[in-house]
């Protein structure tokens, strides 16, 4: 952001920045670790990133998960490849595991 811009401003044309909150349609295939918490869900939903993808979600936006093509799962850790996802704060020791273990095959496989 240069100072004389202000937050939500469009980014000139060719200056490599999009004004799109850092989301990305190649997010599955890159090597990181999106985590998914509580309402977490509708950030990728509304760039169609959850199409085919499973996902835990606060309950009250299943439908709104389902209609983004997301498969949604009543569980307290969900993970679908890369993707971590849990319904809320309750949920988080079981989503903390899941993100070790996760992070644990990456470094694995990184050094191997």
């Amino acid at each position: 952001m240069t100072p004389s811009s202000s937050p939500g401003d469009v980014p000139p044309s060719g200056s490599g920045s999009t004004p799109t909150s850092g989301a990305s349609p190649n997010t599955s295939s890159r090597a990181t670790s999106p985590a998914l918490v509580c309402h977490g869900a509708q950030v990728p939903a509304v760039y169609g990133l959850l199409k085919g993808r499973k996902t835990a979600c606060f309950p009250p936006i299943t439908g709104d998960m389902e209609n983004a093509g997301a498969t949604v799962i009543d569980a307290p850790d969900v993970v679908d490849g890369n993707l971590v996802s849990c319904r809320g704060w309750p949920d988080m020791p079981q989503f903390g595991r899941a993100m070790m273990e996760l992070f644990s095959k990456s470094v694995n496989s990184a050094s191997a």
